[in-house]
C-alpha cells in the first residue's frame, strides 16, 4: 500500500471577528524595507485562532501609517522602536481582528493592545471599542477596500489568456 489515509475533514476553519491573544512567531524584512511577521493566536477560550500574516511599513511616507507602527510596536515591544525584525519574536499581546474580503484581519489604526489588554497609551477601555468596531465591520461598506478589490479584480482580468485551448472547463 502506497498510501492509507483518514476520512476527509474539512480544511477551512470558520473564526469569528473579535479579540484574540497573539505571539510572533516569525518575522522577516521585505526588499522593499517592510517587517513581515507572522502572528499565532488563541481565542478568549484557548483555542487555536487563525495564523495573521502582517506587517509594519516602516519605509512609508504616511503620518498616520507611521503612528500606528509607533502603536504597534509600543504594544508589542514596549517601546516605539526595534533594531533588527527579530526584536519582534516572541513578542505576546492581543490583536483584534475584523472580517476582511477573504479573511479575518487586524483592525487597522489601534487594533493591537499589550499583554494586560491595555493600548499603546496605556487605555484599558479602548479594547472594548476596538472589539465592538471589528465585530460591526463590513467590508463592502469601506470605499479603500472595495476600490482596492475593483482594481485587483480588473488587473486579474486584463491577465487571464481568454484563449488558452489547454482549459480543461
Amino acid at each position: 500500500m502506497l498510501y492509507k489515509g483518514n476520512e476527509a475533514k474539512e480544511g477551512i476553519q470558520s473564526y469569528e471577528p473579535g479579540i484574540y491573544k497573539f505571539k510572533v512567531v516569525a518575522a522577516s524584512i521585505t526588499d522593499w524595507g517592510a517587517v513581515n511577521y507572522e502572528l499565532k493566536t488563541w481565542s478568549a477560550d484557548g483555542d487555536h485562532g487563525p495564523k495573521i500574516l502582517d506587517s509594519l511599513r516602516i519605509n512609508s511616507e504616511s503620518q498616520a501609517m507611521k503612528e500606528e507602527i509607533d502603536r504597534r510596536l509600543t504594544t508589542m515591544l514596549g517601546k516605539p522602536e526595534i533594531e533588527k525584525e527579530g526584536d519582534l519574536l516572541n513578542s505576546v499581546g492581543y490583536v483584534c481582528l475584523r472580517k476582511g474580503p477573504k479573511y479575518l484581519e487586524p483592525v487597522t489604526f489601534g487594533g493591537y493592545f499589550d499583554k494586560d489588554k491595555k493600548s499603546a497609551t496605556g487605555n484599558s477601555e479602548s479594547i472594548l471599542a476596538a472589539t465592538k468596531a471589528a465585530i460591526e465591520y463590513d467590508y463592502t461598506q469601506d470605499e479603500y477596500v472595495m476600490n482596492k478589490l475593483q482594481k485587483n479584480a480588473t488587473e486579474q482580468h486584463h491577465n487571464q489568456d481568454e484563449e488558452d485551448e489547454d482549459m480543461p472547463f
